[in-house]
C-alpha cells in the first residue's frame, strides 16, 4: 500500500553493533531485531512479536517466527531468547513482494520478500517495509472501521495542487527549522482548502511515521526527519502531488505532534485525522486563519507554482485526448490486461527515435486508465521501456496493431474464441513485447482478447 521514496540513509551511520565476521544475513537480522524491539515504545499497543511472520530473500534464506506448527522443512533456532525456524528451501513466492495472508503450515501469516545486502543501509530499503506493512495490518485488524474518510471532491484543480505545494513547503520549514509561523501558515492554508488528505495521512502517513521512528534505533536519531525533509518538496508531476505526498505530510505531522508534546496517538486510534489533532493543538481564530491563507496565496512563489501547474494540467489533458484518439483509430485487435496486486507483467519496447519523440506516437495505443484517471501511454509509456506491476491492481486496454505474434507456453498460438489457462503468454510485434505469467486468456466472438492474472480465478 506504500509507494517508498529514494532514501537519504547515506547521511547516517548505522548504530547496529555487529562484529566484522558476521554475515550480511546475520547483520540484517540483528538490525531487524533491534528495530522490532522498538515497536511497542514507538506505538503502544503494537508489538511485532505478537504475530507470526515469514521473511525471505526468495532463495535459501527463509526465517519463520511465531508459527504454531512450522512445516517439516523448517529447523528451529534461538536468537536473543526468541524462537525462530529457518529453511533453505525457497517458498512459493513467485511474483510476490509481500502477502498478509500467505498460506504456510495450515495458517495464513504475514510474509515479506526482503533484500540482504553487504551494506546494511541497502537492506534497510526492504526491512522498513516489513514494519510499514505490519502497521497496516494493525490498522486493518485492531483499528478496523475507524479510518477517517476523505472528502470526495473529484479531480483536483490547479488551485488545489498549488495549495498542496504550499503546504509541503510550509511543513518542511516547520519541521526542519522549527518555524512556528510556517506551521501556523500550514494550518491556515490546509484549513481553507477542500481536504482530500484525512484518509491518506491517517493510513499511509502514520504508517510512515511509525516505520521511520522505529528505524531511528538503527539509522540514528533524526534520520526519519531528514528523510521527510529530503522528499516532501521534491518536484513530481500533478498526479503524484495529489496523493502520494500523504506518506510524507502525515509522517511530518506525527513528528510535529511529538515535538509539541501532544498526547495524540490514542486520538489516532479513535479515528481522528492527524491534521485535526494538529490544528486543535495550535488553535487560531477564523480571522487569523483567513488572513494567513490569503497571504500565502498572494506570494510570488505561490503565483509561479500556480502558473506551472496550470500548464502541466493543460498538457496532461491534451495528451490524454490525443491518446484516446489514437486508440480509437488504431488498427488491430483490442487487448485487455487485468492484473491484480502482486501480479507480474512485463512490457518491453524496442527503443528508437520513434519512442523518444515528444509527440508520443507509439504503435501501442491505450484506452485504459491508470490510477487517478491518467492514460497509460501518457503516464508510463513515454517514461520507461520496462514496467513490472507488483503492487496495485491494473486494468489496461490497448490496440495491439498489426503483425502481432502470440506465444503460449513456448508454442505459437492463434487467438480463437474461448477461455484457456496458460503458464505464460507472450505477444510481440515490431514495437512491443508483452509477457504475462500464470494467466487466463478469454477471446470473445467480437475479437476482444482479455488476459486475466490467474489469481482472479477466472474459470
Amino acid at each position: 500500500m506504500r509507494k517508498i521514496a529514494i532514501l537519504m540513509i547515506a547521511l547516517f551511520a548505522l548504530n547496529v553493533s555487529a562484529e566484522p565476521t558476521q554475515s550480511p544475513r546475520q547483520r540484517w537480522l540483528d538490525a531487524f531485531f533491534q528495530a522490532a524491539n522498538e515497536s511497542a515504545r514507538v506505538w503502544p499497543g503494537l508489538e511485532i512479536w505478537d504475530r507470526p511472520f515469514l521473511l525471505t530473500d526468495g532463495t535459501t534464506w527463509n526465517v519463520l517466527y511465531g508459527h504454531p506448527n512450522p512445516p517439516a522443512n523448517f529447523s528451529p533456532f534461538t536468537l536473543r531468547g526468541r524462537d525462530f525456524h529457518t529453511s533453505s528451501q525457497p517458498p512459493d513466492f513467485e511474483g510476490l513482494n509481500y502477502s498478509y495472508k500467505y498460506e504456510l503450515g495450515g495458517i495464513a501469516i504475514y510474509a515479506r520478500r526482503v533484500e540482504i545486502a553487504n551494506d546494511l543501509r541497502d537492506g534497510y530499503r526492504t526491512m522498513n517495509r516489513v514494519f510499514h506493512n505490519q502497521f497496516h495490518e494493525y490498522q486493518t485488524v485492531v483499528l478496523a472501521g475507524r479510518d477517517p474518510l476523505s472528502s470526495q471532491l473529484g479531480q483536483p484543480t490547479a488551485f488545489d495542487i498549488a495549495d498542496a505545494d504550499a503546504e509541503n513547503r510550509l511543513l518542511k520549514a516547520a519541521l526542519g527549522e522549527s518555524d512556528l509561523e510556517a506551521l501556523r501558515d500550514f494550518i491556515a492554508i490546509r484549513s481553507r482548502t477542500p481536504s482530500r488528505a484525512d484518509h491518506g495521512e491517517w493510513v499511509e502517513g502514520i504508517a510512515t511515521y511509525y516505520d521511520l521512528r522505529v528505524f531511528e534505533s538503527v539509522r540514528g536519531e533524526g534520520s526519519g526527519i531528514a528523510e521527510i525533509l529530503g522528499e516532501i518538496t521534491k518536484k513530481t508531476d500533478p498526479v503524484h502531488r495529489k496523493a502520494s505526498r500523504y506518506y510524507r505530510t502525515g509522517a511530518a505531522i506525527g513528528y510535529l505532534l511529538d515535538r509539541l508534546g501532544a498526547d495524540w496517538k490514542d486520538q489516532i486510534k479513535a479515528g481522528v485525522p492527524p491534521f485535526q489533532i494538529l490544528s486543535e493543538a495550535i488553535s487560531m481564530p477564523d480571522t487569523e486563519i483567513d488572513r494567513r491563507a490569503a497571504r500565502v496565496r498572494s506570494t510570488p512563489e505561490y503565483e509561479t507554482a500556480l502558473g506551472v501547474i496550470n500548464a502541466e494540467l493543460v498538457e496532461e489533458r491534451r495528451a490524454a485526448r490525443s491518446a484516446q484518439e489514437r486508440y480509437d483509430s488504431a488498427e488491430g485487435p483490442r487487448v485487455r490486461l487485468i492484473l491484480i496486486r502482486n501480479s507480474v507483467a512485463e512490457l518491453r519496447f524496442n527503443a528508437g527515435p520513434k519512442y523518444d519523440s515528444p509527440n508520443r506516437e507509439y504503435t501501442l495505443h491505450t484506452g485504459g486508465v491508470l490510477g487517478h484517471g491518467k492514460s497509460w501511454d501518457v503516464e508510463i509509456f513515454d517514461r520507461i521501456l520496462l514496467m513490472r506491476w507488483k503492487h496495485m491492481a491494473r486494468d489496461l486496454t490497448f490496440a495491439l496493431g498489426g503483425g502481432a505474434r502470440w506465444t503460449i507456453d513456448g508454442r505459437e498460438w492463434e487467438p480463437s474464441a474461448g477461455v484457456i489457462q496458460v503458464r505464460e503468454v507472450a505477444i510481440e510485434n515490431d514495437s512491443v513485447e508483452i509477457r504475462v505469467s500464470d494467466a487466463f486468456i478469454e477471446v470473445e466472438d467480437s475479437g476482444m482478447i482479455t488476459i486475466y492474472s490467474a489469481a482472479i480465478g477466472k474459470h
